[in-house]
């Protein structure tokens, strides 16, 4: 691993009282991550330890939150697993040498979040007195951003359906397809996927083959925009001169018929 030979994160059975749960936890900074990201480090114990260890590699997909709850067995934000090393503390079940462990995220929504990674040393019956626990190091974490599938389910993608979704064709025709975005429960934000559209003609072209045709979509989710009505019989003070609410809003009215018309001559000239 990169580094002195000491140069690592550690912890050990003083992280608890006698005998108690152990649950330490390690943080990486907020990140922005996708589908296909790659997260990799090393780890080990001490050589023919007798107190079994434990850790957890775990995912909040909150931001920036570093909450990871109040007590021993919480998680706060944390509450995706990613990968559990010795879950059922057995002698022997954490590695005593250095041992690489490689994660491939996958299932954020929308194909991607922004949040952290999180390291949880967590050993039940630890400490000095307990049965569990001795020592764990840490070494050597890389964060690599992925080639995401150019492709993705329409499973994977909940805020678009697509109608038809497959079908045939005659020789010489066509079919449309719609497609439908919904924003219901999604936060703020921009979501993207694509949709890959293939073919089983034998003729070349595209989509047939591995011509693949790749249609990226996206949906931008913003807050909703207040519009706002004055009466204009309550503003009677901003009339111009010698105006009234009466002949001001017939004005207005016919304005607005005037520039609708134009528009509509305009159209049919063309």
């Amino acid at each position: 691993q990169a580094g002195a030979t000491t140069a690592y994160i550690a912890a050990n059975f003083n992280n608890s009282g006698s005998p108690g749960t152990i649950s330490n936890w390690m943080l990486t900074p907020e990140m922005s991550m996708s589908d296909g990201d790659t997260l990799s480090f090393w780890t080990r114990t001490v050589t023919g330890s007798t107190f079994p260890d434990r850790l957890q590699v775990r995912l909040s997909t909150a931001g920036s939150s570093t909450n990871v709850g109040v007590g021993a067995n919480d998680v706060g934000d944390f509450t995706t697993l990613l990968l559990d090393i010795n879950p059922s503390l057995l002698q022997g079940g954490y590695p005593d040498d250095w041992a690489q462990y490689t994660i491939t995220l996958s299932g954020l929504p929308g194909g991607m979040a922004d949040g952290r990674v999180a390291w949880r040393y967590f050993v039940t019956d630890a400490g000095p007195t307990g049965a569990n626990s001795n020592y764990i190091g840490i070494d050597t974490v890389e964060y690599v951003a992925g080639m995401a599938e150019p492709c993705t389910a329409l499973a994977d993608i909940p805020w678009l359906s697509v109608s038809p979704s497959n079908g045939s064709n005659g020789g010489g025709t066509n079919t449309n397809v719609t497609a439908t975005f919904d924003s219901t429960g999604l936060a703020d934000g921009v979501y993207t996927g694509n949709l890959c559209i293939t073919s089983n003609d034998p003729d070349a072209g595209p989509g047939n083959g591995t011509d693949l045709v790749i249609v990226p979509v996206t949906l931008t989710v913003r807050p909703p925009t207040a519009v706002v009505v004055t009466n204009l019989a309550a503003e009677s003070a901003d009339l111009p001169a010698g105006g009234t609410a009466a002949a001001v809003s017939a004005f207005l009215a016919a304005l607005l018929t005037v520039v609708v018309v134009s528009y509509r001559q305009r159209r049919q000239r063309r």
